[in-house]
């Protein structure tokens, strides 16, 4: 089946759907949104956030999305994983938000999350956000080699 869902805007929804006499094939059209995962964690959505669409997909509200401040996302970027103690860390300090919705009981459930940035002066998301992956016990950025 299909490996990747992608976000098109209204315009090219509706040149798509047009009927034409000589019709003109598109193999690939948007921006990546959701990629799927060959393997994955028995808990965790066999789709992941593709790079590309997390600032489109960060501004629907996802419910696997967190929010930080630019300290958490510099040390994340900086290290490229970080400890769930870490992240609990970060969220009872008010460095990073909305980590309770990614909660399975105690643990956090494992899968693909998009990372926002805050600003520092308001509660606003700035339209930057990047992709990590939550493990039993790291949050790692999800970057491919071509992107690090």
């Amino acid at each position: 089946g299909d490996k990747s869902i992608f976000f098109i805007s209204e315009a090219v929804a509706e040149l798509l759907r047009q009927e034409v006499k000589l019709p003109t094939r598109m193999v690939m059209c948007g921006v990546a949104a959701f990629q799927r995962t060959g393997a994955h964690h028995e808990r965790a959505c066999p789709w992941h956030l593709a790079q590309e669409g997390a600032a489109q997909l960060s501004t629907l509200d996802l419910k696997r999305q967190l929010t930080c401040y630019r300290s958490f996302l510099r040390k994340l970027l900086a290290e490229k994983e970080l400890t769930i103690p870490e992240v609990r860390s970060a969220a009872s300090s008010g460095e990073v938000k909305g980590l309770e919705a990614l909660l399975d009981g105690d643990a956090l459930r494992p899968g693909s999350i998009a990372l926002t940035l805050l600003r520092e002066d308001e509660e606003e998301k700035v339209p930057y956000a990047v992709v990590a992956n939550v493990s039993e016990g790291a949050l790692e950025l999800q970057l491919r080699p071509m992107e690090a």
